[in-house]
């Protein structure tokens, strides 16, 4: 989804395939109890797909760190080859402002959708957020069009009665941080997992190694921030938060939207490998 004029896309920082450790001064979740255990018990070779120089792992890279699983972050838009799937054992598809139509403007994603397709067919464990999500339920047969209205900012979404394991320990109801103005279908096979007033599929699953979500439980106070600039809000949008109304939001439902999406990573990571 578009929310800023668009730049030449900026090269990004080359960095190693181990976590580089983050800023002191950043805020730290841990794992509880014999969590941390548990997910180091093996390390899942992390590939995470980039879209965007702004649009960043954000706390994915924390948990990561935590779990001491080695990664690599791709970039389509300007590395060009596909990575060697073989050498990762998960992939994690991040967001971004293009639509999944958008060929013409952005011809890499064709190479993305291809790299996608084959590996869904591996059957290797893949988890997409936002347009992730979207390109995995085109991936499978799905499609994606515009929503009736954008959602954008903290809204709740409710679990459907369709369970996965990742959602072990999710809850009821939770605040999490949505930016889209377009919304997926749901693949055939697969089965709709969260739900919101203004977007009915917030999360799908097909089968237990495949898992789409449409918001964004990755974001930080600096992701969120960074999103609202040039942001345009007419106040007839229901379910559209400026950003003085994120700000306040954050003071109470951000911690918890990083502590059950930490949940949900151990716990998909677990019943995935």
């Amino acid at each position: 989804m578009r929310r800023r004029p668009r730049h030449r896309p900026r090269p990004p920082a080359r960095r190693p395939i181990v976590a580089q450790r983050l800023t002191a001064n950043r805020k730290r979740f841990f794992f509880c109890g014999s969590a941390e255990k548990r997910v180091n018990s093996r390390a899942m070779r992390t590939l995470i797909l980039q879209h965007t120089a702004e649009e960043k792992p954000g706390t994915l890279e924390q948990w990561l760190e935590q779990a001491r699983f080695p990664f690599h972050v791709h970039h389509f838009y300007v590395e060009g080859p596909a990575p060697t799937a073989e050498a990762y054992d998960w992939l994690i598809v991040l967001g971004g402002p293009m639509n999944v139509d958008e060929e013409e403007k952005h011809p890499w994603l064709k190479t993305e959708k291809e790299f996608l397709r084959t590996w869904v067919a591996s059957s290797k464990p893949v988890l997409g957020i936002c347009l992730g999500g979207q390109l995995l339920a085109q991936a499978l047969g799905g499609s994606v069009a515009k929503s009736e209205q954008r959602e954008i900012g903290f809204h709740n979404v409710e679990r459907t009665g369709s369970d996965h394991p990742a959602l072990r320990r999710w809850p009821r109801e939770l605040a999490v941080f949505q930016w889209h103005e377009d919304r997926f279908t749901l693949p055939e096979g697969a089965k709709n997992l969260l739900t919101s007033a203004a977007c009915e599929n917030q999360a799908f699953c097909h089968g237990e190694k495949l898992l789409g979500l449409q918001f964004h439980p990755e974001s930080s106070p600096e992701w969120i921030r960074g999103n609202y600039e040039d942001f345009e809000h007419a106040p007839e949008e229901t379910f559209v938060q400026d950003l003085a109304a994120a700000e306040s939001s954050m003071q109470t439902k951000l911690d918890p939207m990083t502590k059950h999406f930490f949940h949900l990573l151990e716990d998909f990571v677990q019943s995935a490998r």
